[in-house]
């Protein structure tokens, strides 16, 4: 993970109040599952899951909406 990215991400969420929970806890985990050199990010949705504690279900809706 990439501080520049965390940080990025933050200021997103600041900057939208139409962002859920779900899609925050989305976003960190995609940021933490971010390549800091390619800055590519293919998590898998156990791996999502586990960082998110979100259900499969919620984090494939989340990703459906792509409103971030």
């Amino acid at each position: 993970m990439s501080f520049q990215i965390l940080a990025d991400v933050f200021a997103l969420v600041e900057s939208r109040d139409d962002l859920t929970n779900n899609e925050v806890l989305i976003l960190l985990a995609l940021a933490n599952r971010t390549n800091k050199v390619t800055g590519t990010t293919f998590p898998s949705l156990k791996n999502l899951q586990k960082t998110a504690k979100l259900t499969t279900r919620t984090i494939r809706s989340v990703l459906r909406n792509q409103r971030c």
